[in-house]
């Protein structure tokens, strides 16, 4: 993220040596920084704590993040994971108990709540946007969530469902997409959704 910090460095050519007069340098704070595996996790409604996460399931205890299309609304914790009900052998969605960690913004947008995963945001600016067109080599984009986790007005990780062409899978597929400056969009992970999850 290009969220700059105003610091003043005092240079010393030694530990012994007597420190010059500080000048300002901007320090780059490295949020677009992968954690781990960004995903995300549909919330419906917040007060019921439940959340449906996709790709690989969170650990108990795991922090998730989150937004809506207004700000950032506070953490939460797995506290029990569940494979979604209607997916049929291996599942990439799940249903998650969530627990507050601390203090949630009460001002939530109802219709639009998402948690996110292993995904670096400032809680001053991130929020969700629309994402009005798909990814490149994304042909049909059926639904797409995407985060600005820095205020900076464009869409810094996205997850699009779409129509699948991975070999021998049928239905829809959904991928997660990265992008660190709004101009060079990186695909993360493209997974074909398990058979009767929709």
């Amino acid at each position: 993220m290009r969220i700059g910090l105003v610091i003043v460095v005092a240079a010393t050519t030694s530990a012994a040596a007597a420190p010059r007069p500080g000048h300002i340098v901007r320090v780059e704070r490295a949020l677009h920084r992968q954690a781990g595996n960004p995903r995300f996790c549909a919330i419906p409604t917040l007060g019921e704590q439940i959340g449906y996460c996709f790709g690989t399931p969170p650990a108990i205890g795991d922090p998730i993040e989150i937004v809506d299309t207004n700000h950032y609304i506070g953490r939460v914790r797995a506290t029990q994971v569940d494979a979604f009900r209607t997916c049929k052998g291996a599942g990439n969605i799940w249903q998650v108990q969530l627990e507050a960690d601390g203090e949630l913004a009460t001002d939530v947008d109802p219709r639009e709540v998402v948690g996110l995963i292993d995904v670096p945001l400032d809680t001053r600016r991130a929020h969700l946007m629309n994402v009005e067109h798909p990814p490149p080599d994304v042909k049909s984009m059926e639904m797409g969530l995407g985060a600005d986790t820095d205020g900076d007005g464009h869409i810094d990780v996205e997850l699009v469902l779409s129509p699948c062409d991975l070999p021998s899978a049928r239905g829809q597929c959904f991928e997660v997409w990265r992008d660190p400056d709004g101009a060079s969009a990186q695909l993360l992970y493209r997974e074909a959704l398990a058979e009767g999850c929709f």
